[in-house]
C-alpha cells in the first residue's frame, strides 16, 4: 500500500516477563501501571521486562497529570498577587508538559487508537466453529 509501510511479523520473542510496578514509583502511578498493564495483556500484547522504562515513563506522566490538575482545581488557572499582578499558575505548564509525554509514552506502548495496530501481540489460538465441518 502506498504510504504505509508494512507491519514487521518477525518481532523477535521477549526474553524476561515484565514484573510489578516498582517499589518507588507514587501510589498514583502504580494505579495506572495496574490498569495499563492489565489492559495490555487483555488486548494480548507480548509484554516483556524492556517495556518497563517506557511504563514507568507514562504512568509517571499521568500521575503528574493528576497532581497538575489537583493544583489547577485548588489554585486556579491563573495566580493572583497581593500587588493585583494575575500570572498563569505554573501547574498549566506542568500538565501540558506531562500531557504530551503522557501522548508520546502512550503510543510507543500502543495505547491511542491510532498506534493500537502497532504493536506485536501474541498470536491468537485458532478458534475451530463447530460448523466448520457441514
Amino acid at each position: 500500500m502506498k504510504g504505509r509501510r508494512p507491519s514487521n511479523e518477525t518481532v523477535p520473542s521477549p526474553t524476561s516477563k515484565l514484573g510489578v510496578a516498582p517499589k518507588w514509583l507514587p501510589a498514583a502511578a502504580k494505579a495506572e501501571w495496574k490498569r495499563v498493564v492489565s489492559e495490555l495483556q487483555k488486548m494480548g500484547a507480548n509484554l516483556s521486562g524492556l517495556d518497563e522504562t517506557p511504563l514507568v515513563n507514562y504512568t509517571l506522566a499521568m500521575a503528574t497529570i493528576q497532581r497538575a490538575s489537583a493544583d489547577i482545581d485548588r489554585f486556579g488557572v491563573t495566580i493572583a498577587y497581593e500587588d493585583g499582578r494575575l500570572e498563569k499558575n505554573p501547574a498549566t505548564t506542568v500538565l501540558s508538559q506531562a500531557q504530551t509525554q503522557a501522548r508520546n509514552w502512550g503510543i510507543e506502548l500502543g495505547l491511542t487508537p491510532a498506534s493500537k495496530g502497532k504493536i506485536p501481540m501474541a498470536k491468537a489460538t485458532e478458534r475451530v466453529s463447530k460448523f466448520k465441518a457441514i
